[in-house]
């Protein structure tokens, strides 16, 4: 009588363990099957990637928050693509950034944090790696109705001995790692362009929208660092 009860409960919990499964993989499946075909076939295999899981997990991210009908394509180097994507749910809004490597071979992203643009006519955009470690952020201020101002504000702490030097600034090395690089990246433009007000990036109030006025930085650290 004991054999065949435990044989029941066996049973019974394959059978929870087989629907939970099945409701996973479901899941997985309505997710790809929401992505347009006519997307590039690099950008569509970063869906499968670890850095998209965890972008996923820390920003509840789902494939359905991304808009694909604006996708922006560079190619800055032989080996590295980039595509900047636009991305909102309930709780962010702002532009993703993904660097692919030889083909698909290593992917990362950086997300720009956008959600304070559609409230006010100053604040902060951030940038974050998928695992919402913090890189660096900007401030915006509206100067007129057509142009807006911007400049690099903060850089997440670096607390390593300066690897390279480059007009007395130290540079930071792709060796360094993807997030210690990028933040020295943004930490070398900084200093660079801190008290010199030529530095500040002034764009249209459209390509701030667009965010093509910060995408060129953000795209430069990323490939250097990838």
């Amino acid at each position: 009588m004991k054999t065949l009860f435990s044989k029941k409960i066996s049973i019974a919990s394959a059978i929870v363990a087989m629907v939970i499964i099945a409701g996973v993989l479901a899941g997985c499946q309505k997710e790809n099957n929401s992505m347009p075909d006519t997307i590039p076939i690099e950008l569509k295999q970063y869906f499968n990637s670890q850095d998209y899981g965890e972008l996923k997990e820390n920003f509840s991210f789902a494939i359905s928050d991304f808009s694909f009908n604006d996708i922006i394509e560079e190619n800055p180097i032989s080996e590295v693509k980039v595509y900047y994507v636009h991305i909102q749910n309930n709780y962010k809004s702002g532009t993703l950034a993904v660097f692919s490597k030889n083909n698909g071979e290593v992917y990362k992203s950086l997300f720009e944090d956008r959600s304070e643009i559609k409230k006010q006519d100053s604040g902060v955009i951030s940038i974050f790696t998928a695992q919402n470690l913090f890189v660096a952020d900007y401030k915006f201020e509206k100067v007129n109705e057509n142009v807006v101002k911007l400049h690099i504000n903060r850089v997440g702490d670096i607390n390593t001995t300066p690897t390279r030097i480059k007009n007395g600034l130290e540079f930071p090395k792709p060796e360094d790692g993807w997030w210690k690089c990028t933040r020295g990246c943004y930490k070398y433009a900084k200093s660079a362009c801190d008290g010199d007000n030529l530095c500040d990036i002034f764009c249209t109030v459209l390509d701030f929208l667009g965010s093509y006025c910060t995408l060129s930085v953000v795209a430069s650290c990323g490939v250097y660092c990838l």
